[in-house]
């Protein structure tokens, strides 16, 4: 039997790890190790978690100092046995047959990769939702496609029921032996869209990936995390401009075609959004409007955004972003301030 690592970041997590952890535990399919790697908690998270280690063998508890979620996971695959690795975020949880299903997908289709359907659960309804469009099948051939879905979920317009990128890194099953044999690791210091960059170079490497449309995980939206949420990130630019140069090297690397550049295009405008939503217009942001106004055209004015602003294709955008680029564009700053506080 298949060994399955199952590796959880976890920074104060509290309220939600039980349940996640416990939803690990009952897998039907049992030959698992489930890593904990605790990045520095301040909460009760790693007393919980210890405790949950005592009681059963298979998980294992590492805790490490605050270093941020890509050195958390980076910790998990150094430390895994298992000849296959799967990723659940601390305030998730999984259907029991997680494990089993996944396995028996990638054994049927020799795959490197599996990726599989979920619900994403919002404060006041749950929506049945999809990484990749279709139903059952091998995605091989389709390689292009799934990697600009994970540069932006905005490539070709969004579906309905599928509203993050292809690449985040739970819902997915990866041989460890291609994850070790190409030594793909995460980024230290990406704070937003790591998962991202980490699923790109899987994705290109793997000589097959396959999409089981199953519903096998649940995906919290909380309004409070950095990737989904208000956080305030006092200074965004360096880790938001490494993860566009991250992107960029990749369409270098493996020769990309123009619709790359294109779907970069739109990550870039999704990033500049987090400027205003992590930085300038955050509720803990108190500088003046002065100086939040000189800031933004100083940013909309720098690259990659003035080119992005100018190249990207408003079409594949929802009508709030494309109002949203057409007042940036035009130096509408404060009208776009005023439309941001209305939306």
């Amino acid at each position: 039997m298949d060994k399955i690592t199952i590796i959880v970041p976890v920074y104060n997590a509290a309220p939600f790890i039980e349940k996640c952890i416990n939803s690990l535990l009952e897998q039907t399919h049992k030959d698992i190790e489930v890593l904990i790697i605790d990045d520095g908690s301040t909460d009760n998270s790693g007393a919980i978690c210890e405790e949950m280690a005592k009681k059963d063998n298979r998980v294992v508890y590492i805790r490490q100092e605050n270093q941020g979620v890509s050195v958390a996971r980076n910790t998990g695959l150094d430390k895994a046995r298992g000849e296959w690795i799967t990723f659940v975020d601390s305030d998730d949880w999984v259907e029991p047959a997680m494990c089993e299903r996944a396995l028996w997908a990638a054994v049927e289709s020799n795959a490197d990769v599996v990726i599989w359907s979920f619900f994403s659960h919002y404060s006041d309804r749950v929506v049945e939702s999809k990484l990749v469009k279709g139903t059952t099948r091998d995605l091989t051939d389709e390689k292009d496609e799934l990697e600009l879905k994970t540069i932006s979920q905005y490539y070709g317009g969004i579906s309905k029921g599928s509203p993050i990128s292809a690449g985040c890194t739970w819902g997915k099953l990866y041989k460890r032996e291609l994850i070790e044999s190409n030594h793909i690791r995460f980024t230290p210091g990406l704070i937003r869209a790591q998962d991202t960059v980490f699923s790109l170079e899987a994705f290109e490497l793997a000589k097959k990936i396959f999409f089981l449309d199953e519903k096998l995980y649940h995906y919290r939206r909380s309004d409070s995390s950095i990737t989904s949420g208000t956080k305030y990130i006092e200074n965004c630019s360096t880790p938001f401009n490494m993860l566009l140069d991250a992107y960029g090297r990749f369409i270098k690397k493996y020769n990309k075609d123009h619709a790359f550049e294109e779907a970069l295009y739109l990550r870039t405008i999704q990033v500049l959004m987090w400027h205003f939503r992590h930085n300038l217009f955050n509720a803990h942001n108190k500088e003046s409007w002065a100086d939040k106004r000189r800031k933004i055209l100083q940013l909309i004015s720098s690259e990659p955004y003035r080119t992005a602003l100018k190249e990207v294709n408003t079409r594949f955008l929802t009508r709030r972003l494309k109002i949203m680029v057409i007042m940036l564009k035009y130096r509408a700053v404060a009208l776009y301030r005023l439309a941001y506080r209305m939306t």
